[in-house]
């Protein structure tokens, strides 16, 4: 799925963060302070959180906070934005894993130059529900 061309929002300071890894029950020592916070789009806005390491501690401690596959994307731009990440190249992120429902999500952001960075997705899906909406 071609996601558009990513846009990068500011940065936090980590004063700023702090409330952020608060309600995802991550401590500052465990966020790369050397990489900032910051919120990246490409359609749906996330706040990118650099997580050096125990991501299996990581919750959403706070009402309102949501987490989906739908982030792939920006945080595949924030890799690249950041040179954690070479434009082009394929990257394979998972995700589910602490859900029990493992799957594989693979991102290619590529420079189109003037700053733009350009993002695809693709991976498979898997049904977890079905329903039919009523008028």
């Amino acid at each position: 799925m071609d996601q558009g061309t990513a846009e990068f929002g500011r940065t936090l300071s980590l004063e700023e963060g702090r409330s952020f890894l608060q309600a995802l029950n991550l401590r500052e020592a465990q966020i790369g302070q050397q990489f900032p916070l910051q919120r990246v789009s490409t359609g749906l806005p996330y706040l990118i959180v650099p997580i050096l390491h125990g991501l299996e501690n990581a919750r959403i401690a706070q009402a309102g906070f949501e987490a989906t596959g739908s982030a792939a994307g920006p945080a595949g731009a924030y890799l690249v934005r950041h040179r954690l990440s070479e434009s082009g190249q394929e990257l394979v992120l998972t995700q589910g894993r602490f859900l029990g429902r493992h799957s594989f999500l693979f991102v290619t952001v590529r420079d189109s130059g003037n700053e733009k960075l350009d993002v695809f997705v693709a991976g498979d899906v898997r049904l977890i529900a079905r329903g039919t909406l009523g008028g």
